[in-house]
């Protein structure tokens, strides 16, 4: 659920709000939307941005090791995050309808055409699809908000140490992003001990205000 006054300023999907701008593209064959589908799911698996997620190409996608390679041509930035089988099996089915219907092309994510989607319609599809399913009452679903929940969730494992998250990202360096990360996980973590009785309200209070 979205929570007002949050101690951090940048927005996070819960996972019912994931749940349900995933499920708004679910059930469906029309190319279009099974793309679409791949696209928030790509983003949400791996935190890339958009600039990165338009010129992914096959050749970044291991199907046998279930990974994708990001940003392979900038060493600072390279990297590869692993993804769940059920994700793979989706771009591999997803692979072979590009074929049949809009043939051979080396990009990932292309318009009915064959061209590359654009950044533009990136950042409007995932608005309008997640105002559909009620999700942007307050107007900041754009892209950035998948990657940040990508994020969160990676810094909230605490099999994962601080600075795999900061390579995860393709960051150099912690920054004003990844302390806003930590305020989320912080806030998160109040909350649910605040749900399960272990502290009081003043307590979360203090905490954060």
């Amino acid at each position: 659920m979205y929570l007002d006054n949050k101690p951090y300023d940048i927005r996070v999907l819960d996972a019912d709000e994931e749940e349900a701008l995933l499920e708004e593209l679910s059930g469906t064959r029309a190319p279009t939307k099974v793309r679409n589908y791949l696209i928030i799911k790509m983003m949400l698996e791996t935190g890339m941005r958009t600039d990165t997620l338009i010129n992914l190409e096959w050749r970044d996608i291991n199907f046998e090791e279930g990974s994708v390679y990001i940003d392979h041509e900038d060493p600072d930035k390279r990297r590869v995050i692993y993804v769940d089988w059920g994700f793979i099996d989706k771009l591999d089915e997803w692979s072979l309808d590009q074929k049949r219907k809009i043939g051979n092309t080396k990009w990932v994510f292309t318009k009915l055409d064959g061209e590359r989607i654009s950044g533009r319609y990136l950042r409007k599809m995932i608005y309008t699809y997640a105002d559909n399913c009620h999700l942007n009452y307050d107007g900041r679903i754009n892209p950035s908000v998948l990657r940040h929940t990508f994020a969160v969730k990676l810094m909230a494992d605490d099999r994962i140490s601080y600075q795999e998250v900061i390579k995860a990202l393709g960051l150099k360096q912690r920054n004003n992003s990844t302390a806003q990360y930590r305020k989320v996980v912080k806030h998160r973590k109040a909350l649910k001990q605040y749900e399960e009785g272990k502290i009081d309200e003043f307590e979360l209070d203090e905490m954060f205000y």
